[in-house]
């Protein structure tokens, strides 16, 4: 069995991130031996891996700041590299004395890439679930009325529903009342909780659509679509408004 360089781990590290550090590590310090070393460094490494891949989901990605994509795999690289050389620099160089063959680079950047594919692929996935399922909201008036958002939307958007809504009298009185806001085929949509036994009613429908010329001539000049939506049976229906 033939073991990585350190120079191989940082690589690996730097591209794959904890993960692959863990992996190599582990490799290593089997071979020396090392065997409750190993199974450490990869139990922590598991651990950071998840960390990171727990970020999409209390953080907006948008808002991380970009310099620390760039400084992440450099931490990760020099990390793998140190502690190459803390736990086993010493049996290395004296392998390497002996004129043993080290595991080539490429199979170390392999991992490496294997690492980053994970990452990626993970983290986005998380990242897109919960912009589509996650809802913000914003409170209105004295109430308060709340207006639901899905994750993603300006809230300087959300504000001019919301003080419409205000406007136009469907956010007032002492009884909270509520909406949801979202984006859907390029368009905004709003959902508004309506009893179905009035979604017929001329006077209901004639309120929804001027509100939604309101919206689209005077105040965002775009198309905006209005939902109402009732609870039967447990089960939602929504009606669009004509």
């Amino acid at each position: 069995m033939k073991v990585y360089t350190s120079k191989s781990i940082f690589w690996a590290s730097f591209l794959g991130g904890p993960l692959a550090t863990g992996i190599l590590l582990y490799e290593n310090l089997t071979f020396f031996k090392k065997d409750v070393q190993a199974r450490i460094i990869l139990f922590l490494s598991l651990i950071v891996n998840l960390l990171l891949l727990a970020i999409p989901l209390f953080f907006r990605v948008e808002f991380i700041p970009s310099f620390l994509f760039f400084l992440f795999p450099v931490v990760f690289g020099i990390n793998g590299f140190v502690l190459t050389e803390v736990l086993i620099g010493d049996s290395l160089e004296k392998i390497r004395k002996k004129g043993m063959e080290f595991i080539t680079g490429k199979k170390a950047i392999i991992f490496g890439f294997a690492g980053f594919l994970q990452l990626f692929v993970i983290g986005y996935g998380i990242h897109i679930v919960k912009d589509e399922f996650t809802m913000n909201v914003m409170y209105f008036g004295d109430a308060p009325h709340e207006l639901y958002y899905q994750d993603g939307m300006s809230h300087e958007l959300v504000k001019v529903f919301g003080n419409s809504l205000e406007l136009l009298g469907y956010f007032e009185g002492d009884e909270p009342r509520y909406g949801e806001l979202a984006i859907m085929d390029n368009s905004l949509v709003l959902f508004l909780p309506i009893p179905n036994e009035f979604w017929e009613e001329e006077s209901t429908l004639v309120e929804l659509r001027s509100f939604r010329l309101f919206l689209e001539k005077n105040v965002l000049g775009k198309k905006v679509q209005i939902f109402m939506f009732d609870y039967i049976d447990h089960n939602r229906f929504e009606k669009l408004v004509e």
